[in-house]
């Protein structure tokens, strides 16, 4: 009786140092239709875990399995990356998306997804559908519009547009979702993803793996890394004193011996009209969901005693969902905290 045994062909590993032990559990990386059918055609199974995915390829247990015979002539695999927490990109070192954009990842000769160290403002690129209009200057002239793939070849040539054309319609569906650049009159106009099996919302980028290139280069034998980082923003701590606690305070601070200063106390209000004492950390701090908190060291005066008290809280940690401000070109995330 033969049976199907599964071997690895390829990981992908996504760390993200807002996460403790840098893992990244609200993506998920889902192939789009055309390599779902590549799925089936190649025997391939994919499995994710808190981190990523693995994919794998059965093979008769009666055969060695050789990678690069097995998935000879394999297409392109391409896999969206879908967001499962709202505020992602709140907590994440990164751009807020404009409308019909994405971060597009490319794995083909290395095991590196991203263009830096990190996932950056470079890895974003607009998104089009398979079948989109350009829209033409109306310069005096004939126009020529190209359109190249990933890897330089022009898959569209039109030349001798008339000036008098408002707007022309290119049409990608035959070669399928990918990443092209758009040419007009020898100048390039935009590098973009098409596609029309992706939606802007949860889905915040795309990866592309080349298999015969990765088997080539031997870059498949370690997981594919794609690195996030936490942003960075300035922790505001609004502190309030209920009147009918009936305390005289003395002294209030706060304090932290591995994050650095916090400036304050200032006079502040929240939105209510209730006054606090406002606290600052001063500098950017990375916005982790492991880190450590300040102090809250208060001393008052009771109407009990003339003596002084003193107690110290923990804060707790900023949350990335309420930002109220910018200072320095930094986000400013409050907290309210009563006492």
């Amino acid at each position: 009786m033969t049976t199907v045994r599964y071997h690895t062909i390829l990981e992908l590993q996504c760390t993200h140092s807002y996460f403790e032990n840098n893992t990244c559990p609200v993506l998920r990386f889902l192939p789009l239709v055309g390599t779902q059918a590549v799925f089936k055609n190649y025997e391939l199974i994919q499995r994710e875990n808190t981190s990523g995915f693995a994919l794998y390829a059965g093979a008769s247990d009666q055969q060695q399995f050789n990678a690069a015979e097995h998935l000879h002539g394999m297409p392109d695999l391409f896999f969206k990356i879908q967001v499962e927490d709202p505020i992602f990109l709140n907590y994440t070192n990164l751009p807020f998306l404009k409308e019909n954009e994405l971060f597009y990842f490319s794995a083909a000769q290395n095991n590196q997804l991203q263009k830096n160290d990190h996932v950056s403002e470079q890895d974003a690129m607009p998104l089009y559908p398979l079948v989109f209009s350009v829209p033409l200057d109306g310069n005096n002239g004939n126009k020529k519009i190209s359109i190249q793939n990933e890897k330089g070849v022009t898959v569209i040539a039109i030349e001798n547009i008339t000036p008098s054309q408002p707007s022309i319609t290119l049409d990608l569906s035959a070669h399928g979702p990918g990443s092209y650049t758009l040419w007009v009159d020898g100048e390039h106009r935009s590098t973009f993803f098409a596609s029309d099996d992706i939606q802007a919302g949860k889905t915040i980028g795309v990866v592309r793996v080349t298999m015969q290139n990765l088997l080539a280069f031997n870059a498949n034998s370690q997981p594919l890394q794609l690195h996030f980082i936490a942003r960075l923003a300035f922790w505001q701590y609004h502190i309030v004193f209920p009147e009918k606690r009936q305390i005289e305070l003395v002294e209030v601070a706060v304090e932290s011996s591995v994050l650095g200063a916090f400036e304050g106390p200032e006079a502040g209000a929240l939105t209510n009209g209730q006054s606090s004492q406002l606290f600052c950390s001063a500098t950017p701090l990375p916005l982790q969901k492991w880190t450590e908190t300040p102090n809250l060291l208060v001393t008052y005066v009771n109407n009990f005693s003339n003596s002084k008290n003193q107690i110290k809280q923990k804060l707790p940690l900023p949350d990335a969902a309420y930002f109220s401000g910018q200072r320095d070109n930094q986000f400013i995330i409050s907290t309210i905290v009563y006492f």
